[in-house]
């Protein structure tokens, strides 16, 4: 059988795409079915309904195992065609036991870790976010926009830009407008006010049909399945500019004054394996041939509103002692000039760690300064 696998960020449309490819294909194919696959409890769930609607022999609403069997046996005999839709996969292991042995059917799979997109699976397609400008358009459908004056156009690229392209956020963020009735030129100042506040609001049409997670859920099950090495580099991601940060900044030369939290940096093999976790868990991504990471920059800001007061101390403090033990040093009366090219990597990101102790300082928790952040500065 046929099988591609739709994978990336939590929210970032997924289960749309695959909705939308199911409706363009109800002409030509003589069945669809869609399978909740998020815990193998909802999955034997969805393949009980499966059977009982198809009136199989033996099919009871309760005997999950058995409709199971039922249901790959019907793929596999029928002169059908069919698409089976498995949506939310969390663990590739939930295949062994469900995958169709069939030559007529398609199987298209959705899934946040790009690690499911292998075997059995054929192709894996990666769902990106919404580019500015694409974002701005899909916020003027959704708020049928009557206003189409220049602040306007340039708001709705301001605050598709600070969405970073994410279709939940957008949904999310046009049904808030339309509730309060507000302009998007007025809105992003009120966003950049109150941004946790507002990614807790639900207003009528904030959501996809049938999607449940709103911005401060849609990561709640990745961020509480990570090791607490994996939250320590997470909550060091979520400080620092998201766009290319080197793989460098993971492989400290000078290891003796490490934090014990970075513990796991001082063996390559650890450090892999606390990376890895957070790529497979489409949190952070790598790119080999530039060894760049990058996230979401919504990403950054959830997972720092998840952590306690200490916890995001901790990783300003190691964020802060990575960057020292890789920007280049001024000895006294000496330019840096011929150190432009190390700086360039990482001025960014020690601009970013800056900017984030500043804002802290208006909020009730505070980030406290260091004697090595100063020296960083």
């Amino acid at each position: 059988i046929k099988s591609v696998a739709l994978h990336g960020l939590g929210g970032v449309g997924k289960t749309q795409v695959a909705l939308a490819f199911a409706y363009s294909k109800i002409d030509l194919l003589d069945a669809i079915f869609w399978v909740a696959a998020e815990t193998d409890v909802v999955l034997k769930q969805s393949f009980s309904r499966i059977a009982v609607n198809l009136e199989l022999p033996n099919a009871h609403p309760q005997n999950h195992e058995e409709n199971t069997l039922l249901v790959l046996s019907w793929l596999n005999k029928t002169k059908a065609k069919w698409l089976l839709i498995f949506d939310n996969v969390e663990d590739v292991r939930i295949f062994e036991d469900c995958w169709p042995v069939a030559k007529r059917g398609s199987v298209l799979v959705t899934t946040r870790h790009p690690t499911v997109a292998v075997q059995p699976i054929d192709i894996g397609i990666e769902i990106e976010p919404f580019s500015t400008e694409d974002g701005a358009g899909i916020l003027e459908h959704l708020l049928q926009a009557h206003n189409d004056s220049e602040a306007e156009r340039q708001a709705r690229l301001d605050l598709s830009l600070r969405l970073n392209g994410h279709a939940l956020a957008i949904s999310q963020m046009a049904a808030l407008i339309n509730a309060k009735h507000m302009s998007v030129a007025s809105f992003v100042p009120y966003y950049d006010k109150y941004t946790r506040k507002i990614h807790r609001e639900r207003k009528a049409g904030w959501k996809y049909v049938g999607y449940n997670h709103a911005l401060d859920t849609v990561w709640l099950l990745s961020f509480g399945a990570l090791s607490q090495q994996a939250r320590t580099c997470l909550s060091i991601f979520a400080l620092l500019d998201p766009d290319r940060i080197p793989d460098k900044l993971f492989k400290p030369l000078d290891q003796a004054d490490l934090p014990a939290i970075l513990d796991c940096l001082r063996d390559e093999y650890d450090r892999l394996e606390v990376l890895e976790e957070l790529t497979s868990h489409g949190l952070v991504k790598h790119d080999v041939k530039t060894e760049m990471f990058s996230l979401h920059r919504l990403v950054q800001a959830e997972f720092l509103y998840q952590l306690s007061e200490n916890e995001r101390q901790a990783g300003f403090d190691a964020a802060t002692r990575l960057l020292q033990l890789v920007f280049p040093s001024r000895a006294k009366g000496q330019v840096l000039n011929k150190h432009w090219p190390v700086a360039q990597l990482y001025i960014q990101h020690v601009l970013a760690l800056m900017n984030c102790y500043r804002k802290s300082q208006n909020e009730r928790e505070k980030l406290q300064t260091t004697s090595s952040f100063c020296d960083l500065l």
